[in-house]
């Protein structure tokens, strides 16, 4: 059973995994708890050398009480999956990064990148798989 799988039977919801990694590698997996503002959610880093990273934050509500990412620029709408998302892209002192945000499967799901071109973001959007281990909808 992976971190996936747990995850999703702790928080009684199903996730999406990534599939596609695109040289990545799990540096971290944390599932917290559920409190009054968030119903809990999932934190997935993957990152490879060179300061490349991808965090997804997955589950039922992520919103600023859940995850703060501060100003960013005007969205860019876009699919994913079928699904309506919205891209944003700010930059900080060292880097430039986006956010890919769309819904699925009655959860949220945040992708959070550094280093990765527009097309490499929604491909690995696009190649996360269902994670249904809960006894969830």
């Amino acid at each position: 059973m992976t971190g996936w799988d747990r995850a999703s039977l702790t928080l009684h919801t199903p996730l999406l995994r990534p599939t596609l990694l695109l040289g990545l590698h799990l540096s971290s997996f944390a599932v917290t708890p559920p409190y009054p503002a968030c119903k809990g959610y999932v934190l997935a880093r993957y990152q490879k050398t060179g300061g490349t990273y991808v965090s997804i934050y997955e589950g039922r509500k992520i919103e600023a009480a859940c995850g703060n990412f501060g100003d960013i620029g005007a969205p860019a709408h876009l699919r994913v999956r079928g699904n309506p998302a919205v891209l944003f892209s700010w930059c900080g002192d060292t880097a430039c990064y986006s956010l890919l945000r769309w819904r699925e499967a009655g959860i949220e799901i945040d992708i959070e990148e550094s280093h990765l071109t527009g097309n490499q973001l929604l491909s690995f959007a696009h190649a996360m798989r269902i994670v249904r281990t809960c006894r969830c909808q």
